[in-house]
């Protein structure tokens, strides 16, 4: 005997007390994402009592109370699990079937309801306060755009550096490293970030844009290494090329085989992934690892970069004149931004405001294209050889031609 019942008035006192990390598809990195209840409380129970793990998945579907929203999953209120009393997602399967349902599959029997991840701000009367779908409209749009540019960007300037810059200075293994993983981590995103279909193939795509996008933290740490050393403390770095080699590409693959290895051994590998899109699923908290990654690597880097416009803007002849000394700090803070990554930090503010999410699509899908402008268009050095190699190859071009008598 099955007994169903439905609960239509519980949703604030079965409220998690936790937020969640959401992602979406359109910035995968998005911030803190508030969890809350969007359908009814159903509770089922089976006479006689079955195992704890059904032989086979119960399927239920729920109507949402609010249609639409990025992300969705489905949960039980778990009592008897080693933390608080709280949801949780663990023997649960999300299937959207439209904006205002979704399909839930679980392996046991208790109180299932659907939490939802909310990005959109609060304030309603706020001008950036559109739809979920007209947002997501629109940066996708942006990052799309952005990321096009990038991935020029950083294709120009591999070959640039390769092309023109001395192969065995420091500078050239840091920049071609970070454009590297920034280009692969693009065409990663491009390739699969919606091949949700199968799940062994979007577990690789997630697996690899994560491991990309922590080798160029680990580049962009470099650079800032680099660059508090050769303006700060003026110290050659030449003999650390082959260590940055080895914690840049070593240490991103020995995280994310640990994070793989967690998964697959607590939740099973599927749930490595979300259900709307190839990245890392917030369900098991393994989001973090790449989260506190960021977050602690852009605050070094934060540090970095305040220490050396101190020291730009007094290295020169500049302490008499206020206003010089804000142009240059003001250029130097421009220029390293890029390369420092800096703006990542400004996913943490997504929750406040939907303006912050515009702000940080917009600025880290061109990060790509701001290193090229910054440091290979606007490197002298590149253009001085670029300019040499233009008259090796059409000399003639560049004389005027004596006429014949």
């Amino acid at each position: 005997m099955v007994v169903g019942v439905m609960y239509k008035n519980l949703t604030e006192l079965f409220t998690s007390d936790k937020n969640t990390r959401g992602t979406n598809k359109i910035s995968i990195f998005c911030c803190f994402c508030f969890r809350v209840l969007n359908s009814i409380i159903m509770s089922v129970e089976m006479y006689p009592e079955p195992a704890d793990i059904l032989l086979e998945n119960i399927t239920l579907v729920f109507k949402h109370i609010k249609a639409g929203g990025k992300s969705r999953e489905c949960v039980f209120w778990d009592m008897f699990g080693d933390g608080p009393v709280d949801w949780s997602g663990q023997g649960c399967f999300t299937r959207i079937m439209s904006e205002s349902q979704t399909e839930c599959k679980c392996n046991h029997l208790t109180h299932f309801a659907v939490l939802m991840d909310i990005t959109e701000s609060i304030d309603e009367s706020n001008t950036f306060q559109l739809t979920s779908k007209e947002n997501d409209k629109i940066l996708t749009v942006l990052t799309h755009v952005g990321m096009a540019l990038s991935l020029a960007g950083v294709s120009i300037t591999i070959i640039s550096y390769i092309r023109l810059t001395d192969r065995q200075a420091p500078l050239f293994h840091s920049r071609v490293g970070l454009t590297s993983c920034i280009g692969a981590g693009h065409i990663v995103f491009f390739a699969g970030i919606d091949a949700t279909e199968n799940k062994a193939a979007c577990v690789t795509i997630a697996a690899l844009m994560q491991y990309f996008l922590m080798a160029a933290f680990c580049w962009m740490l470099v650079e800032g290494a680099y660059i508090y050393l050769f303006v700060v403390k003026v110290y050659n770095v030449n003999d650390k090329i082959c260590r940055f080699h080895g914690l840049c590409w070593g240490l991103p693959a020995v995280m994310v085989t640990a994070s793989l290895g967690i998964v697959a051994r607590k939740d099973g590998i599927e749930n490595y992934v979300s259900d709307q899109y190839c990245w890392i699923s917030s369900r098991n908290k393994i989001i973090w690892t790449f989260v506190s990654f960021v977050g602690l690597i852009e605050l070094i880097n934060i540090a970095i970069l305040v220490r050396v416009i101190k020291e730009v803007t007094t290295i020169q002849q500049v302490k008499d004149n206020q206003s010089e000394q804000i142009r240059v700090g003001v250029r130097a803070c421009v220029v390293l931004t890029p390369l420092l990554g800096v703006t990542w930090l400004i996913g943490f503010l997504s929750p406040l405001h939907i303006a912050f999410s515009y702000i940080f699509v917009i600025l880290n899908s061109i990060q790509g294209f701001s290193i090229f402008f910054f440091h290979c268009l606007g490197n002298s050095e590149i253009r001085e050889r670029f300019k040499r190699r233009l008259r090796q190859a059409w000399p003639s071009r560049l004389h005027k031609i004596k006429p014949q008598m």
